[in-house]
């Protein structure tokens, strides 16, 4: 849930680093994603 006033969440972190994570959370579950999907199609 974002606030677009960039107000405090529940967990006390502010919109934009709870953006920062969730893009860092992405890029570091693609990559992992990419890596499993090589191994399952390698020979």
């Amino acid at each position: 849930m974002r606030d677009a006033r960039g107000k405090k969440d529940n967990g006390g972190k502010s919109v934009e680093s709870r953006r920062d994570e969730g893009e860092k959370q992405g890029w570091w579950f693609r990559v992992h994603l990419t890596d499993f999907y090589d191994f399952l199609t390698s020979d």
